[in-house]
């Protein structure tokens, strides 16, 4: 499934998000650069949260902007739109 990074504004029809770029999550990518940053948790579970995956991915501490990371769980239908927010991401690693 794809993933977005989209930077999420405020206005008066209430909020807005415009996508930024693609986000690669699995494989040999930011999901597992997060995993070794945290000292490669092993036999147990972990967990990355939406900002943390956010300041990976813009290569930042801190973002002035609000961003959201969105995912697109049905790519190859073009009937329907079914994006989820992503809040965190909770693993087990064995």
């Amino acid at each position: 499934m794809p993933a977005y990074l989209f930077q999420k504004f405020k206005d008066f029809n209430g909020i807005r998000y415009v996508k930024e770029k693609r986000i690669p999550l699995a494989g040999h990518n930011s999901i597992q650069n997060l995993w070794i940053k945290k000292d490669r948790p092993f036999e147990k579970g972990w967990a990355i949260s939406s900002e943390e995956l956010i300041k990976y991915v813009l290569n930042r501490n801190d973002t002035e902007k609000k961003y959201s990371i969105i995912i697109d769980s049905a790519p190859s239908v073009n009937t329907k739109i079914d994006y989820k927010e992503l809040d965190d991401i909770h693993l087990y690693t064995f």
